[in-house]
């Protein structure tokens, strides 16, 4: 990610929804927590997917305690695997 403080946070919610994944992997379980509520904002505005919403609810959920939210069957998923 870069480090310039002028880089701004894209508005496509299936980017920061993947962002969000990488900054749980890193560790930066705030982050993470930001992205994925962004994406669950931009995907129900989109009125679709509600398994979606539901899943990225429980990691919100999960991050705020400071939890990781999947384990390595969910990631495998997640990759098409």
């Amino acid at each position: 990610m870069p480090a310039s403080g002028r880089w701004r946070a894209p508005e496509d919610g299936t980017v920061r929804d993947s962002r969000g994944m990488t900054r749980t992997l890193t560790g930066d379980m705030a982050g993470a927590s930001a992205d994925c509520e962004f994406a669950v904002k931009w995907t129900k505005e989109g009125n679709e997917r509600a398994d979606f919403i539901a899943s990225r609810e429980a990691w919100i959920a999960a991050l705020k305690t400071g939890k990781i939210p999947f384990d390595e069957d969910a990631l495998l998923k997640l990759r098409g695997g």
